[in-house]
């Protein structure tokens, strides 16, 4: 970007980013308000964002979490 004629400013900050895939360790992770399946107000999954296929699920209905929207 160019401040005026003698200055200027440059960019060269770098993004980093992680994923489960970087690190062998990971197990599971459950991402927030991505992957979540529901059956009304109940969760009936959260998908594994690790690759691993440990999703998340309850099979006793009254035991499921609720969700509520905002």
């Amino acid at each position: 970007m160019k401040l005026g004629q003698e200055l200027s400013l440059q960019d060269n900050a770098k993004v980093l980013t992680w994923e489960p895939g970087d690190e062998s360790s990971v197990k599971f992770w459950y991402k927030f308000a991505k992957g979540i399946n529901t059956s009304g107000e109940t969760v009936t999954q959260w998908t594994d964002s690790s690759g691993q296929s440990n999703d998340a699920t309850q099979s006793t209905v009254g035991d499921r979490p609720h969700i509520s929207g905002t």
